[in-house]
């Protein structure tokens, strides 16, 4: 490379050859041996021709392997013809070698025996193979071509490396190094030969070392077994997997006495189309759990165009048990064809060795890996059409029994376990994995986008599929909560006594299963009246007095009344309950039964309530002659009293069955009440556990990375922690390191914090400091959670039921406790949002503190806050899409404040879930800048502007950038990362959860939690950079995902997924810091415009290049785009009529911001035209914001508009209308002669045409552009036109179109066709403006070897200064050949016409790129200038114009 790009490592590249057509005798004598001449290797960092010099490229990915060398782990990519080599540690880019003339890699194979410094590799693609050494030697790596590219006769499937092999005594009968197949199942040897010229590299030679069954192959896989025998499984265009073997050599290694044979193993049938991916397992699995029926099995995974993928099973080829009669087939047999209709009496029905099917992808399947081959289990990883990559795991299903041996056996099934998402468009074509030392999974996967991506997968998918990643998950239905440790004392049976005393309201449901017992309630009232102990041997006494009236089921009312006795004895703690006499004394009779309190112990606690601090339980038994009476008392405290008890009789006997169940409340509650709760339990017992049972969980919210704050519909406030266990004391520890991977499902600790009926049903929370937590109540009010005192208290009182609440800090002090807050929250049907200024840590302030009432706009319902920068203005945001501005400067003099500017429809009618403060430094933009987003999925940055009259605000707000990130709809939440800035978003699309960094255009995190309705809550990790943690319901289950660092790596970002279609090239800008920058807009056939930032330093374009920013409001795919001569607008248009205009403004973190402005209004009903080209031009200056705007569409008409962004209006009016003929009109350009516009148009029959455009003065700019000097009227009428001359160049379409200005009457034409040629019409018009053109073409007809598809000249703005007579101008031309072509042409101005024209052709450089639909040249910085083809991928070409 020119030294511009600096590298961590330095890569040599030892054999090359000269570019071109080589007729050295070198050459010819390599021509002689297996057809080198034809390809060669081209081993270098670039190709340079002339002034055209290589530079980066990005193409879909066909080939990629991974390698340990030494201490480094290297990535080989295959990039179209180039190597990359990639190191995992630092993502670097360690070298690009271009291996192959013009041939794509597609495939990569290497030698598994690494040593400490050294690896080969085995690389093909087509009919080509070369073999090349990586070398590492301290901080430096270097690859060497072993030997020149060998020419096989037939399409390489496979290969593999044998190493080994050449390492056995005695092996000199087969000299190779690698074997590989082809696609007519023919496996190969491949060996060295010295070259027959001294000093020069090896020659590569094949050998066939044997022919499988006939076929015709789409994939394969070779792999050689430790007995020395070569085993292929292969995957035939006819739906067939085809397994055979051929020995090598002897266990010796030397080679078999006899002749070899082919093993035709197995033939097995099943897919419904061409099998395009096959690999065999390494490890060996034993399928049958008896032992006497055990036997040894390898694994064959397959995938097809028929989108299953299927598990095989074959014998261990290499163990004692096989057996290859059963299922010989001759290679001579010929395959039978047509998908699933074999009927061979040789061939195996695939169903009797088919494990498992399964339907994978939404689209055809391009391959699959086998991840994990341990001896017990099976992954898979799969990768195919729809860009994604899918983990699967084969499990066991229901075992059965085998009728004819008795013996158990399983049948089994591919359970997907996650889908990745991490590129764009179509197809992943590649795809690799390796195993480290800690035995973590790296995959990489490469695509069509260019993208090459890295993530890290357990062993063990089912456990933790990210290893980045740690789940936990808590059924609602019963799970077990630990008390907090507090300083209470356990009430004891005297407190229970003495709480009892005094009158109750007491209702009794009695359930009889007898009629001599009737069921029925009774309602009433009891009063335990204390006395003077009757016996000396008790401390304390009470009389129980109950009555009432007793209705039974039948509706009879009975009067009912009965007297117990109840002492307590204080040296033993206990309370006795006695009978009265039955004579109307109240003189103790005999002993009822004795309360017996139940031992407190963990191991005790099976339901609720026995569990809480303000809970006693108890019970006593009486046996009357046969009759059973148990009791089961229940005592509930608050503030150390008995606030309620609960006494329950069964009664079992000959003649009695029933149950009397009595709660006792106190006589100012509801008696007929059902059980009622407590409105706040007291704090419970020490080192307790409760199993919480029937209650559902509402919201939560993160109080740290670990721990957050849950309430349940019982009112309960739980706080529940991850990644730790309780020690014996209750408390929460922290799991080691090496524990984490043993955390199961069930490891959600729960703390139960407190209970409060307010709570209960309905609840919302929001936290502005993660060590407190704020709780909405239905009745108002709201509670306090603080996390250093693990308390909750009342804290603010709003009028009633609070359907929304937010926090935002004022001041941020150094001393915490001077903080203080916004608190906002908003009462259901209120027009009013109520605005609390307070302390945060300070005391209760329900009672105290006064709420500003901010009046809201009619039908604005607030969904987001923020508070602006400067601290003067709170902004809302609401559920109908509007933003309502706030004076916080009023709120000291007045409690209510209306809103001094609403700004509708930010967001359309959808929700603004985010208002937020954009960061900036003082050298950029001015103005406030917000940055909002909403529930259309679209954010949005807005500059505003805050002016004072009369003491009245008002807001001037602006929008300067909306984009619409790939992950929603549904966006809600932001946060600017502190270090680089990054915009991070969080969201949902579909069903998953995801957490999206914006900055980088990649996704952080991914969650399949089910979608946004249900209660959930996300807290960043280290800026939102690392992921996070993210609690949610699914199922009535709490689930937790952490995520300690990015779900996966972009070693190297891409382009578009899909063909791109059109480029522009805007102005060079100059960056605040100085720096020069231009911007790269393509469009694709994805229908997204994606904004590139080139910044020139010293460095090819891709590779200083980064992605600012993807436009997806088109629906069809893009077909031009073009910048204003400022770069202040960018124009777009593709099918459908869609024509938009583009502001570009500058934003902070974000750098590039761009609006649509306006859409150009459609021509017909049905939207059926599609833009074909356009040309936009500036009206009065370049800088002008007045534009006309020629469109060409495909029903062969064109129109002229104006375009004004200032008219408040219509932005678009339609000027004039021509129509060409019936052919489609391909190109439309402005140009000039003396003093005349004219538009120029191209079309698909091979002519040019000269349209008249309004007569009007032009001026010419230092960049040649046209520059008009009035506007036409506002009051124009729509006219029409017709073109005037015409001439033809091509023999069909004109497929792209050049201008090149000798003079104000003399231009050049340059075309590419249809029909391969280049054609240089020059065009000149005489001194008299009336005189006609004149048209003259020198025409190269077989310029390319296809569609020539871009043309551009490399001095386009110096041509018409030029005064000499003779002059030279510089060409460049792609063509989908993949041939980029470098032409001189030389004018001559003394000659009229053709006649002056000379062409020389200066190189012909092979592109990466496939389907080359544009070719755009960048304007000169301080770097110099380069050329970007786009297609199939985009690649650069640096220019040297000295």
């Amino acid at each position: 490379m020119a030294g511009d790009v600096m590298y961590c490592v330095i890569i040599c590249f030892v054999a090359s050859v000269s570019l071109g057509h080589d007729t050295s005798p070198h050459a010819l004598q390599c021509r002689k041996f297996c057809r080198y001449g034809s390809e060669l290797a081209y081993l270098l960092l670039v190709a340079d021709e002339g002034c055209i010099q290589r530079g980066h490229v990005v193409s879909p990915v066909t080939a990629a392997a991974v390698i340990v060398v030494g201490q480094k782990v290297l990535l080989l990519i295959g990039e179209g013809a180039c190597l990359k080599v990639f190191d995992d540690a630092s993502n670097a880019l360690l070298g690009t070698s271009q291996i192959f003339h013009s041939q794509a890699i597609h495939g990569i194979a290497i030698d598994r025996n690494v040593t400490t410094s050294s690896a080969t590799c085995l690389v093909w693609g087509g009919r080509f193979i070369v073999v090349l050494q990586l070398t590492v030697t301290g901080s430096s790596i270097s690859c060497t071509s072993s030997a020149k590219v060998l020419v096989v006769d037939d399409w390489i499937c496979n290969a593999c490396l044998s190493m080994d092999l050449v390492r056995h005594p005695g092996n000199s009968f087969f000299p190779f190094q690698a074997i590989f197949l082809t696609s007519h199942n023919v496996l190969y040897s491949l060996g060295l030969e010295p070259s027959p010229e001294p000093q020069t590299v090896p020659l590569l030679t094949c050998a066939v070392l044997a022919t499988g069954p006939a076929s015709v192959l789409y994939s394969a896989h070779v792999t050689i077994l430790d007995a020395g025998e070569a085993l292929v499984v292969a995957g035939t265009v006819f739906g067939d997997v085809i397994v055979w073997s051929f020995p090598l050599c002897s266990n010796s290694g030397h080679r078999p006495r006899q002749t070899p044979t082919v093993n035709s193993l197995h033939s097995f049938l099943g897919h419904e189309g061409s099998v395009f991916g096959v690999q065999i397992s390494n490890a060996v699995f034993s399928l049958d759990d008896s032992q006497l029926y055990r036997q040894l099995y390898r694994i064959v995974v397959s995938c097809s165009d028929d989108r299953t993928i299927r598990v095989w099973t074959i014998p261990n080829v290499s163990g004692p048990s096989v057996d290859t009669k059963a299922t010989m087939i001759h290679a001579s047999d010929d395959a039978d064809t047509g998908f699933g209709s074999h009927h061979s009496p040789h061939r195996q029905e695939g169903s009797q060795r088919c494990l498992a099917t399964e339907m994978g992808h939404t689209s055809r399947i391009w391959g699959v890996t086998v991840l994990s081959d341990t001896a017990h289990s099976l992954t898979l990883l799969s990768y195919g059409e729809d860009a994604t990559c899918c983990t699967w795991q084969l499990t066991k299903r229901i075992p059965f029994r085998s009728p004819a041996t008795k013996n158990q056996h399983h049948t089994y099934a591919l359970e997907l376990i996650e889908i990745f998402r991490h590129h764009a468009g179509k197809n992943i074509w590649a795809a690799t994995t390796i195993q480290k030392a800690d035995g973590i999974w790296s995959v990489f996967t490469g695509g069509a986008d260019g993208r090459i991506v890295s993530y890290n997968l357990s062993s063990n998918p089912k456990i933790s599929t990210h290893m980045c990643c740690r789940k936990w998950e808590t059924e609602s239905s019963s799970f077990r909560v630990s008390i907090l440790n507090r300083s209470s004392p356990v009430p004891s049976a005297k407190q229970a006594f003495a709480g009892i005393e005094g009158s109750w309201a007491i209702h009794r449901i009695l359930e009889s299963a007898t009629l001599a017992y009737p069921s029925g309630s009774f309602d009433g009232t009891a009063t335990l009246i204390r006395r003077i102990p009757t016996h000396d041997g008790y401390d304390l006494e009470y009389l129980y007095v109950e009555e009432g009236e007793l209705k039974t089921m039948r509706g009879l009312i009975i009067k009912a009344s009965r007297r117990y006795v109840y002492r307590y004895e204080d040296a033993n703690e206990s309370i006795t309950a006695w009978f009265v006499k039955t004579d109307g004394s109240t003189e103790v009779d005999y002993l009822f039964h004795k309360v017996q309190f139940c031992e407190i112990t963990p191991s005790a606690f099976r339901d609720e309530r026995s569990k809480l601090r303000g809970m006693n339980t108890a019970k006593g038994h009486h046996l009357c002659i046969e009759d059973d009476y148990f009791a089961e008392y229940e005592f509930r405290y608050e503030a150390e009293t008995v606030k309620c008890w609960n006494l329950k009789y069964t009664v079992k006997g000959p003649g009695k069955d029933y149950t009397a169940t009595a709660t006792y409340l106190r006589s100012n509650h509801n008696i007929a009440a059902k059980a009622e709760r407590l409105t706040s339990v007291t704090k419970p017992w020490v080192g307790e556990f409760i199993f919480i049972t029937s209650d559902s969980f509402k919201v939560y919210r993160w109080i740290g990375p670990k721990d957050f704050i849950a309430t349940t519909a019982q009112g309960r406030i739980l706080l529940g922690s991850v990644g730790a266990s309780l020690g014996a004391d209750g408390a929460v520890e922290s799991y080691a390191e090496p524990q984490r991977e043993a955390i199961d499902n069930n490891s959600i600790h729960w703390t139960l914090i407190d209970q409060h009926s307010e709570l209960e049903s309905y609840s919302l929370t929001t936290s502005f400091v993660t060590d407190i937590v704020l709780l909405g109540t239905a009745s108002g009010l709201v509670y306090r959670y603080r996390r250093s005192t693990q308390s909750v208290d009342c804290f603010l009182q709003l009028p009633h039921k609070i359907v929304s609440l937010f926090a935002e800090v004022i001041e941020q002090p150094v001393e915490p406790s001077f903080q203080r807050i916004a608190v906002i929250g908003c009462c259901l049907g209120d027009p009013i949002a109520y605005y609390f200024n307070v302390e945060p840590g300070g005391a209760v302030l329900a009672e105290t503190t006064k709420p500003i009432e901010l009046a809201l706009p009619p039908t604005f319902v607030v969904t987001s806050v923020c508070l602006a920068t400067c601290k003067d203005f709170l902004v809302l945001g609401s559920r109908s899409g509007a933003l309502c501005f706030f004076d916080c400067t009023l709120f000291t003099s007045t409690t209510t404040v209306s809103a001094c500017s609403c700004i509708r429809h930010i967001h359309g009618e959808d929700a603004v879930t985010v208002v937020q403060n954009m960061p900036r430094q003082k050298s950029e933009i001015p103005g406030n800048l917000l940055l909002t987003a909403g529930k259309n999925g679209i954010i949005a940055v807005h500059r505003y502007w805050i002016g004072r009259e009369l003491g009245t605000a008002t807001v001037k707000l602006e929008t300067i950038h909306t984009s619409e990130p790939p992950f929603g709809p549904n966006i809600e939440g932001a946060l600017f990362e502190s270090t680089n800035r990054d915009l991070l978003l969080w969201g949902f699309r579909s069903t998953d959860f995801v957490v999206w960094n914006e900055t980088k255009k990649i996704e952080v995190m991914k969650v399949a939690c089910g979608g946004c309705h249900r209660s959930w809550s996300y807290l960043p990790s280290n800026n939102g950079q690392d992921g996070g943690s993210f609690v949610w319901t699914k199922a009535s289950t709490c689930h937790v995902r952490t995520q300690d660092r990015s779900s996966h790596r972009v070693l190297q970002f891409g382009s578009h997924g899909r063909e791109i279609k059109a480029m522009a090239i805007s102005p060079v800008q100059v960056l605040p810091d100085s720096r020069e920058r231009y911007l790269v807009a393509t469009g694709a056939e994805d229908t997204t415009i994606m904004m590139s930032s080139y910044t020139g330093v010293g460095g090819h374009f891709l590779s200083n290049s980064r992605c600012l920013g993807i436009i997806s409001k088109h629906v069809t795919g893009i077909q031009q785009l073009q910048w204003s001569p400022d770069g202040r607008y960018l124009f777009s248009a593709g099918g459908m009529e869609e024509f938009y205009a583009w502001k570009i403004h500058e934003v902070p973190c974000i750098e590039v911001g761009f609006v649509c402005v306006a859409k150009c209004p459609n021509v017909t009903e049905s939207s059926d035209l599609r833009v074909m080209d356009f040309d936009v031009v500036p009206v009065g200056n370049e800088v002008s914001d007045f534009f006309l705007v020629n469109i060409a569409y495909s029903d062969s008409t064109i129109r002229v508009w104006s375009f004004d962004p200032s008219l408040s209006g219509e932005f678009f009016k339609l000027c004039r209308v021509g129509t060409y003929t019936s052919c489609c009109l391909t190109h439309i350009k402005y140009t000039s002669f003396e003093h005349h516009n004219l538009l120029l148009t191209a079309a698909t029959d091979g002519y040019i045409a000269f349209w008249p455009s309004d007569e009007r003065q032009e001026t010419y700019n230092e960049h040649d552009s046209l520059v008009y000097s009035k506007r036409p009227t506002s009051k124009a009428q729509t006219g029409s036109f017709q073109w005037s001359q015409r001439h033809r160049i091509h023999q069909n379409s004109i497929k792209c179109l050049s201008v090149l200005r000798l003079s104000r009457n003399d231009i050049i034409v340059a075309t590419g066709g249809d029909d391969n040629a280049i054609a240089f019409t020059r065009v000149t018009r005489a001194n008299e403006s009336a005189s006609p053109l004149s048209f003259s073409t020198l025409l190269l007809p077989k310029a390319h070897a296809s569609t020539v598809a871009g043309i551009q000249c490399l001095d386009p703005s110096e041509a018409h200064k030029r005064q000499a007579t003779t002059a030279s101008y510089r060409f460049l031309t792609i063509s989908n050949d993949q041939r980029l072509k470098h032409w001189t042409i030389n004018v001559d101005t003394r000659k009229a016409g053709a006649e002056g024209l000379s062409v020389v052709r200066n190189a012909n450089i092979y592109s990466s790129i496939a389907d080359a639909s544009c070719l755009e040249i960048t304007p000169k910085d301080g770097s110099g200038r380069m050329a970007i083809v786009a297609g199939i991928g985009v690649e650069s070409w640096g220019i040297d114009d000295s």
